[in-house]
């Protein structure tokens, strides 16, 4: 027993030895591990955060897709417009470019879809371009050679015709598909040229991806400085480069041969135009002649006379004339010229049915040129107005139809050397439509009717006090310039007459307005001459005062138990309006209507328009 615990001891004591030797051989193994494993660690934290730091703060080497960068689809391109990216695209058929009408109108608005005669209408200054438009319901049907096709409900227009029409420089480039449009021909574009290999980026930053790579001495369109400079490559690729990587520059990059067209008439006249209309009713078209001589012996400073003799009486552009050749001659041998009136008045005419069709305009058109030539007209005077409703009025719906009307009728006028004058409303927010600037490409006159600030059926107040007029013709300027602006002034005014209630009956409309002298009270008015309402005034003879915000003489005044208000017309109120005019150096005057007014009032004209 013992001897069994003495081996026991001994061989435990061998054991404790055993163990005691080994860990020094041991421990510098596990040092020489750790060191390994420290030193590796310490090497993937580096690596870590060098690639943490590249990624952060280096340079980013990953290429942009050009089809997502482009964010082209199936079948379409980019569009590139003056340095711009449109989110619009293309329509690429057979390596054939086809545009967005939006955009094309954008550019160049003469392209106009005529939707009854299925064509796109461009209107030069002597021809009308006709171009057909194919319908498709797939791409796989398009014409690569057609002028224009409509597909997916729009209407895309042939990059090819686009450039041969209008005054642009398209360049077209592949993989992937884009064009180049620039519109600002012989202006000075800024350029910039690289002074090194350098990357551009899609950002203004090392991080934004790789576009492109440039070369040194690559020429490219300089668009904006911030941090970095915002550039385009002559192939439409936009993005950013370091400000020290490029030398700026200025030059004229798009130069054409063709010029833009001229829609300037070359028979406007050169001296002021004094224009006075004479309305012509069924009652005195057979006396006509005899009136109109009668009338303008009384009349000094007068060159242009407007006979009110056209109307529409159809949507299919039919109209009526009570034009006569002796009016036309007597008026040439007194050295006036003759720009016959149209008008749209008749309410069953629709005038969007009208006005939105080719075959119909040109009817229209037609039949004006063959009167002019009938009655050796010297011009057309167009006194289309305006309402809500279309029907003997032009509404919001009929506007661009309008203005296409006028550039085809611009043209038959070029041809036949007739003066075209537009009449105008005032320019309000309601009657934008009627796009003065557009009128002002291809009419020789625009003619503000300034006048009916207040009108019968309306509240009461002046026809046309000076602050109405100024607007009027200051807004105008700001479309149309000041050598085709002719400012209309009034003939006549309204007696304004309140009916107290207890005289005015039981389906009158009555105003309740605490300043009336005669309380409750029926609104009603009338229009009366100039020379009418000077014999009126002395008959009442009540007293008159000078209302200076609208400059003009007022007076008002009770009879028979009705109360009157006037603001009167006469030589006071036109004397401020004339002066006004030619301190805006206007093209001239025109007035409403030949009869109406006084001598008195031509003594003023001539002073201003002689």
């Amino acid at each position: 027993m013992e001897k069994r615990q003495n081996d026991s001891q001994k061989k435990t004591s061998y054991v404790c030895i055993s163990e005691q030797k080994l860990p020094k051989e041991k421990s510098k193994k596990a040092k020489a591990l750790f060191l390994f494993l420290g030193i590796l660690f310490a090497f993937g934290v580096l690596v870590v955060g060098f690639l943490v730091y590249q990624r952060t703060f280096g340079a980013n080497h990953t290429k942009v897709s050009l089809d997502e960068y482009f964010h082209i689809q199936k079948d379409r391109g980019a569009i590139v417009y003056n340095q711009e990216l449109l989110p619009e695209q293309s329509i690429v058929v057979s390596d054939a470019v086809f545009l967005p009408h939006c955009v094309v109108s954008k550019i160049d608005d003469f392209y106009y879809y005529d939707t009854v005669s299925g064509e796109v209408l461009y209107a030069t200054p002597t021809k009308l371009l006709h171009y057909p438009v194919q319908k498709v319901a797939d791409l796989a049907q398009a014409n690569p050679n057609q002028p224009a096709f409509y597909y997916d409900q729009m209407l895309y227009i042939n990059a090819k015709v686009f450039q041969e029409i209008s005054y642009v420089v398209c360049q077209s480039y592949k993989d992937p598909n884009r064009i180049l449009i620039f519109d600002q021909i012989q202006a000075p574009q800024e350029m910039a040229t690289t002074c090194k290999d350098v990357i551009l980026r899609d950002a203004p930053t090392k991080r934004g991806k790789v576009v492109q790579e440039l070369l040194d001495q690559t020429q490219v369109y300089f668009l904006q400085e911030q941090t970095w400079a915002k550039v385009m490559t002559t192939t439409g690729m936009i993005g950013y480069l370091p400000l020290d990587s490029i030398q700026r520059e200025k030059k004229v990059v798009h130069t054409l041969e063709k010029k833009p067209y001229d829609y300037t008439s070359a028979h406007a006249k050169d001296q002021k135009i004094c224009l006075v209309w004479h309305q012509i009713f069924p009652s005195t078209v057979a006396t006509q002649v005899k009136r109109f001589q009668d009338a303008i012996a009384k009349t000094k400073g007068v060159n242009v006379i407007s006979p009110t003799w056209f109307s529409i009486i159809s949507a299919d552009g039919t109209i009526t004339s009570n034009g006569d050749p002796e009016y036309t001659k007597a008026a040439h041998e007194l050295g006036l010229q003759v720009w016959g009136l149209i008008s749209n008045f008749d309410k069953k005419v629709d005038n969007l049915a009208l006005f939105r069709g080719y075959p119909y305009r040109a009817k229209l058109i037609s039949m004006l040129m063959e009167e002019a030539k009938r009655l050796d007209m010297d011009g057309i005077n167009i006194d289309f107005e305006g309402n809500s409703s279309g029907y003997g009025g032009l509404n919001r719906d009929c506007g661009v139809h309008f203005i296409q009307f006028l550039r085809e009728l611009s043209i038959a006028c070029r041809k036949a050397g007739l003066v075209l004058s537009v009449d105008n409303h005032v320019p309000m927010d309601f009657n934008q439509y009627y796009h003065r600037d557009k009128q002002a490409q291809v009419c020789d006159y625009i003619i503000i009717m300034g006048y009916d600030e207040h009108y019968g059926g309306g509240t009461q107040g002046s026809t046309a006090s000076l602050p109405f007029v100024k607007n009027g013709i200051e807004k105008t300027l700001t479309q149309v310039p000041k050598e085709k602006v002719i400012n209309a002034v009034p003939f006549y005014t309204r007696v304004w007459k309140m009916t107290p209630q207890a005289l005015a009956g039981d389906k009158a409309t009555i105003v309740q307005d605490e300043a009336s002298p005669i309380g409750p009270y029926a609104l009603s008015s009338s229009a009366i001459g100039i020379k009418q309402l000077k014999a009126m005034l002395q008959e009442i003879a009540a007293p008159v005062t000078w209302l200076d915000p609208q400059q003009q003489n007022y007076v008002e005044y009770e009879k028979e138990g009705l109360y009157y208000k006037i603001w009167i017309e006469d030589v006071a109120s036109m004397q401020k309006r004339l002066s006004m005019m030619k301190t805006y150096a206007l093209a001239g005057v025109a007035c409403w209507k030949l009869g109406l007014e006084n001598e008195e009032i031509w003594e003023e004209i001539q002073k201003l328009f002689p």
